[in-house]
């Protein structure tokens, strides 16, 4: 086996022109593997495999050709109601703890918690809500093969179940932002393999493998809302009504005090700020597309063009 060290020099010795075949099998393998991953989930959980075809929310973003990402910062709490009627007249995709909101996106992405036990909350509880029932939103699970996973799939609220589907991740091969630009090249390309479509591209945030799902759908303009990057303050601790409306009194997220972790790379191939930023660059030139982000507090305001409102 590699150490950390040796196998970031392999991955860093792959982006050289010489090793760039190998590194575009090493990219294949890894799709091949995830298929078969995400199949097996989808089996083993009951609900099918995301698909161009099988997904009102993919279908709507390629006829409207525009998309909102809400995040859980606090910055969502600028957007007033006349925005959020804006906001529905486009497809949505709120992801991780956005339930706690009172806002009900088109499609809501979350995945296995993984011992955060008030994020299993609003995976079983808060996603019973009422009005979230009554809106009907698909659900995206990121696919797992662990027992506990697999049984707390089996703990979303029925009445999701027939919009439920599966989906996949794989992060990029590269360890250089250039290598990094040559794989998001061929992951946003326009006519990508249909066989792959479940499978986002990922470098450890929700976030980005959202970004690549609007993208691959179709998608000329993402609006980023709520996702602020230069603090870990969520809309809930800002506003602490979110979370006595839907029964708690605290909500521990996993994060460290004092910053967003997914602002670092760590074990993350890049950080997440670095991958927005080059995904934006490959999306405007390969596809013509642009990201907004909504706050001009956000660190991404430094990187992204600031959406204007029609309201």
């Amino acid at each position: 086996m590699l150490g950390r060290a040796s196998s970031k020099l392999f991955k860093s010795i792959l982006d050289l022109k010489p090793a760039r075949p190998l590194r575009a099998a090493l990219v294949r393998r890894e799709i091949a593997h995830e298929l078969n991953r995400v199949n097996s989930c989808s089996l083993d959980s009951g609900f099918p495999v995301l698909s161009r075809t099988n997904s009102d929310t993919v279908t709507w973003i390629k006829n409207r050709k525009k998309v909102f990402i809400l995040g859980s910062g606090a910055s969502v709490l600028e957007i007033s109601a006349a925005q959020f009627r804006e906001v529905e007249q486009s497809p949505s995709i709120g992801f991780g703890a956005w339930p706690l909101h009172y806002f009900v996106p088109t499609l809501i992405a979350l995945g296995p918690t993984r011992g955060l036990e008030d994020y299993t909350r609003v995976f079983t509880t808060v996603m019973e809500r009422p009005d979230i029932v009554a809106k009907k939103p698909e659900v995206l699970l990121l696919r797992s093969s662990l027992p506990a996973d697999l049984g707390m799939f089996g703990d979303l609220p029925g009445q999701h179940w027939e919009r439920t589907r599966i989906y996949g991740r794989v992060s990029p091969i590269s360890r250089t932002i250039p290598g990094l630009r040559q794989e998001l090249n061929y992951w946003l390309k326009p006519q990508s393999n249909p066989s792959e479509f479940s499978l986002q591209f990922d470098s450890g945030s929700t976030l980005l493998r959202m970004m690549s799902l609007a993208i691959k759908s179709g998608a000329e303009e993402i609006v980023l809302l709520g996702v602020d990057m230069n603090s870990p303050e969520y809309f809930w601790e800002t506003d602490p009504s979110f979370l006595v409306n839907n029964g708690f009194s605290s909500f521990h997220t996993g994060q460290t005090e004092g910053f967003h972790d997914t602002t670092f790379a760590g074990r993350r191939p890049f950080s997440v700020i670095d991958a927005v930023r080059e995904m934006h660059s490959v999306f405007k030139t390969v596809r013509g597309g642009k990201i907004f982000v909504a706050s001009p507090q956000s660190a991404l305001a430094e990187l992204l063009p600031l959406f204007t409102w029609k309201s």
